[in-house]
């Protein structure tokens, strides 16, 4: 059991090259987002202090984020001599998802070890790429979603070193869960389940080199996170602990619109994030994860004293702690969250993996039943999938059934295209429409005018902006809504409404004129 057969790894292989091919083809369809910008510059400055001992790095206040995965993109970008910013930003969405196509190829390959049967370890995987948010932040989100990724890979990782527990395991354990460190220092916590279940689990083979495999896991993380975050070269510990706090405290100032109402970070907590998750995850997936983990704790209950007897129980375990404690972290530590539940993304792989215990229980139990209930998941992927394609390449602003899709419910009730991606298709539908040597635009929101580093240059300097309140010199004003919440600026300042992007009954950008 847990080992690959040939077979199986042909099947992983061609799982991958799908996800690849789905990458390639549509990569080029996602506008800029408010963030892309700045991690970009969080990951030259830390090249520039790497490479020259650039001191600007040390003084940014976003030093306190990791650059494990930012930095490699800045050395590509270097490697491939890429000058143009669409080009950049092209090449960085190209990196982006296919990171999370290569964490979808683990994630396949640690769901056949576990479950050992193709048809329940597909599940799990397809659920991740048909998951409508993941699949569109996939392009675009550098920070919430490689870190997802990693997350994957650790696990991947944990369970290699559960089924052989070699020093070669363990090194790459270590470097893995360094590297998460560095993607999104919330990775502490999987570094904290993986020493528990280290010494857990040789303690119980009773195999006394539990205490160097202890050491030897936390010095190879130690060392990797030190190695690639170069804010921690001066004084590790004390800024380690510097950007633990203020990560778990971002100090993020906007509102947001949840329930209808304009609200700020803090505000309604509790309520914010698992009203976000219930109305934005595919219903069928989030009873399917429910009936994962009570079949899960009916097994353990059901023999209590074989709970960690094998490496795929004790992997579930890890997956519970990974997706509970970091929602009651949050809850306790009362986290600023914004922008739905995408700062939790991580915690989904852990969730929806229980739904391939689901349906490796039932097999055992009532095979017949498994049969049907897969058949019918596959068929509900289908429609998410059908929906999706609907959506794109707007996946990101997916509700589920429980949300209504009448009568712009969703525009009056909740947050849409907050990253401002779709401010790229609105530019291009100017630019096809007006002939005009020069466009000027008003520039109330930031992504608007990142979006122009996605145009071709001879597109990008026809826009010009006016940053001042005396609109009227701008011939158009794009807006997602996002801080203009009732759309005062443009029924205000501009006559009519010449192009809009209606995706489930709402629309999700409007443009103006006079």
């Amino acid at each position: 059991m847990y080992s690959l057969s040939n077979r199986y790894k042909l099947y992983s292989w061609a799982w991958f090259a799908l996800v690849v091919i789905i990458a390639l083809l549509l990569y080029k369809d996602y506008g800029l987002t408010w963030d892309e910008p700045t991690q970009r510059n969080i990951g030259l400055a830390a090249y520039n202090y790497v490479k020259s001992g650039d001191m600007t790095y040390m003084q940014m206040m976003d030093k306190i984020y990791g650059v494990g995965f930012e930095l490699p993109l800045i050395y590509l970008e270097k490697l491939f001599n890429l000058k143009d910013t669409r080009d950049i930003y092209q090449f960085r969405h190209l990196c982006y998802i296919l990171f999370f196509s290569f964490a979808c190829f683990i994630f396949f390959r640690l769901n056949l070890k576990l479950f050992q049967k193709v048809a329940i370890a597909i599940i799990p995987p397809l659920i991740l790429l048909l998951s409508p948010r993941i699949f569109a932040h996939a392009f675009f989100n550098s920070k919430d979603i490689p870190f997802l990724g990693m997350y994957i890979i650790c696990y991947y990782a944990l369970l290699n070193y559960l089924l052989k527990s070699s020093y070669k395991n363990l090194i790459v354990l270590g470097v893995c869960a360094g590297l998460l460190i560095n993607f999104r220092i919330m990775g502490i916590q999987f570094f904290a389940t993986a020493l528990f279940t280290i010494v857990l689990y040789l303690f119980q083979k009773k195999k006394l080199r539990f205490g160097i495999h202890f050491f030897l896991f936390a010095a190879v993380a130690a060392l990797c996170l030190y190695a690639t975050w170069p804010y921690l070269w001066h004084r590790p510990v004390k800024n380690f602990q510097s950007a633990y706090w203020l990560m778990s405290k971002f100090p993020w100032i906007g509102t947001m619109l949840f329930n209808g109402k304009v609200i700020t970070p803090g505000q309604h907590l509790t309520e914010y994030l698992f009203t976000w998750m219930r109305i934005t995850i595919p219903v069928l997936y989030i009873i399917m994860t429910f009936l994962g983990w009570i079949m899960f704790l009916f097994q353990a209950i059901r023999k209590p004293l074989r709970i960690f007897e094998t490496p795929a129980k004790i992997l579930g375990w890890v997956l519970i702690a990974n997706a509970v404690a970091p929602v009651v972290a949050v809850l306790y530590l009362k986290s600023i969250l914004y922008d739905d539940w995408r700062q939790l993304y991580f915690i989904y792989p852990s969730c929806i993996l229980f739904i391939g215990y689901l349906f490796y229980y039932l097999e055992q139990w009532k095979p017949k039943i498994s049969s049907i209930a897969r058949l019918l998941c596959i068929v509900y992927m289908g429609y998410i999938g059908f929906l999706m394609i609907r959506l794109h390449p707007y996946e990101h602003i997916y509700f589920n059934e429980t949300v209504s899709k009448k009568n712009g419910y969703i525009h009056n009730h909740y947050d849409q295209d907050y990253w401002g991606t779709s401010f790229y298709d609105g530019l291009q539908y100017i630019l096809k429409h007006d002939n005009a040597d020069t466009i000027p635009l008003f520039a109330f929101h930031d992504p608007l005018i990142r979006n122009i580093l996605m145009l071709p240059e001879k597109d990008r300097k026809r826009f010009v902006f006016d940053h001042s309140m005396t609109e009227k010199r701008a011939k158009y004003y794009l807006t997602t809504f996002r801080f203009d919440y009732p759309d005062l600026i443009g029924t205000a300042h501009f006559q009519h409404v010449v192009y809009e992007i209606k995706r489930q009954g709402s629309p999700i950008l409007r443009i103006w004129s006079h």
